[in-house]
């Protein structure tokens, strides 16, 4: 009997196992929560799901972190539709720059170990922490905010030749660069291919009904102000000119190695770099990584004299796939295969046919 007891006891004070159950918990509520919503109104369990789909999550700083951040050049801010985002500069203010960008529930002082090697290299290193993170004001933020974000400071810093990002903010960045951001080359660490994917696999999560899941897609797609055509990486790779190296783990569980594998072969001036055993986050503090984004850096030096220029060239796909919503008032996109007719955005077309009258309130 005592030796149960004290089984029991151990059980309690093992903190994963605390976790463990505490997040099944957690999971099953909200699961039941959105069984019931999707009973009452699609559209009303469509938009608590993105909604959860969105927060973000702020983690408590390491010791090194805290460290790396104190001891930066400069605390600076940049603006963001009328917020202030946090960030940081590192070395000589008249070299050129390199923007560190993190990943979903990252913070920029991640990328930290790439610091001191960029700047022994003659550059200045900026990062910062993106809408929702970090230091940043917020408690959610989409792709779209994360790729305006480094839109809005490539806009706001002088000379940044390059981007090393990592996860989620490779994505972003790729969506920067096809709407019109410059830079010399990039490196992607752990790149997700597909964001759409994601969406899924959170459906399954909630174990959503094909129903819903197709209601959040549609509905995503109105709050990003664009078609998932305009989303889809791999199609928009494509277009792109930019050097780009990409450094995937084989044994990522968190983004798939094939993801950045097939990422580089739809990339046309990409390179893959493949490891082992660093997994998703070691792999941004290990040296031989870092040793290979400078070679790479090294052989693609400031270039920007060959970067086009002439943005008429280089118009966003999705200028020319979008098209405006046809409702009075509406400047969202209009997402063709939800409205047979083309005309209507999936919100307006909600509106007008989804909604439960009885729960319009909602």
């Amino acid at each position: 009997m005592f030796h149960h007891i004290q089984k029991a006891i151990n059980f309690i004070r093992n903190s994963t196992n605390v976790r463990q159950i505490t997040n099944l918990l957690k999971h099953t509520l909200i699961r039941t929560k959105f069984q019931i919503l999707s009973k009452l109104s699609l559209t009303w369990a469509a938009k608590e799901g993105i909604q959860l789909f969105f927060r973000t999550y702020k983690h408590k700083r390491p010791e090194r972190e805290e460290k790396l951040l104190l001891n930066a050049t400069k605390k600076i801010t940049f603006n963001w539709q009328g917020k202030k985002l946090a960030a940081w500069e590192w070395g000589n203010a008249s070299a050129p720059a390199i923007l560190l960008v993190h990943g979903w529930n990252g913070r920029g002082a991640q990328l930290g170990s790439f610091i001191s090697p960029l700047i022994n290299a003659g550059y200045r290193v900026i990062t910062y922490d993106a809408p929702g993170h970090g230091n940043s004001p917020g408690t959610s933020a989409s792709l779209v905010d994360l790729s305006e974000a480094i839109t809005a400071i490539l806009s706001q810093v002088n000379l940044v030749e390059g981007i090393i990002a990592h996860s989620l903010g490779a994505a972003a960045s790729t969506l920067s660069l096809i709407e019109g951001s410059r830079v010399s080359w990039a490196v992607y660490i752990a790149p997700p291919l597909q964001p759409r994917d994601y969406i899924h696999k959170f459906a399954r999560f909630l174990r959503a009904s094909p129903e819903l899941t197709d209601l959040m897609i549609g509905l995503m797609s109105s709050y990003f102000r664009r078609s998932w055509e305009n989303l889809d990486i791999p199609t928009l790779a494509k277009s792109l000119e930019t050097p780009l190296l990409v450094i995937h783990d084989e044994e990522d569980k968190d983004v798939p190695f094939f993801e950045g594998a097939e990422l580089a072969k739809a990339w046309p001036k990409a390179k893959l770099i493949p490891t082992k055993g660093l997994g998703h986050r070691r792999i941004l503090h290990n040296k031989e990584v870092i040793e290979e984004t400078l070679a790479f850096i090294k052989t693609h030096q400031l270039n920007l004299n060959q970067v086009n220029h002439n943005l008429k060239e280089k118009t966003s796909l999705v200028t020319r796939i979008s098209r405006k919503c046809s409702q009075e008032g509406c400047e969202n996109l209009v997402l063709g295969t939800w409205d047979i007719t083309g005309q209507r955005c999936s919100s307006c077309l909600m509106d007008a046919e989804l909604f439960n009258p009885s729960l319009r309130w909602a």
